[in-house]
């Protein structure tokens, strides 16, 4: 069993593992952006995190055959199925969207045909506030198999 004398040198133990294994770091990296973005995945058209939809967009949606309230999700080709997780570096995983509107969703913004602020519907912002402790728990196991080795 290693003891080691204070966070100063359980820092140095883990700078030396991760500049030693940089597989190990890109596959604690996938991990936690397969987890994030499956997070991103449940909050689609979930209305105990987002804002529901106004009454007018509901009655559009039952027109055209769509459930009434289902924030962000009508076929989920546009935003949901567009959420990828991608390498940006060595040991870095973005969870993302490059499809523009998304933005629009998670900040909010004023539709001038209805002229009215439609409010945010932050999916990524609560993914990341919520893969918080799913992001710790790997970071954890992780440290207790290095300090095993």
């Amino acid at each position: 069993m290693k003891y080691l004398q204070g966070l100063g040198e359980l820092s140095g133990v883990i700078d030396l593992w991760i500049s030693g294994t940089p597989l190990a770091v890109s596959y604690m990296a996938d991990i936690s952006g397969e987890a994030v973005k499956e997070i991103v995945d449940k909050i689609y058209g979930d209305t105990t995190k987002l804002d529901s939809l106004a009454e007018s967009t509901q009655d559009d949606r039952e027109a055209l055959g769509y459930a009434a309230n289902e924030p962000l999700i009508r076929t989920g080709e546009l935003l949901k199925d567009s959420v990828k997780v991608e390498h940006a570096g060595e040991g870095y995983v973005v969870v993302g969207s490059d499809e523009p509107i998304h933005a629009y969703h998670e900040y909010g913004y004023f539709n001038v045909r209805a002229n009215r602020f439609v409010p945010p519907r932050p999916v990524f912002r609560i993914a990341a506030a919520e893969s918080i402790p799913v992001i710790e728990l790997i970071a954890e196991k992780s440290i207790k198999e290095l300090l095993k080795a």
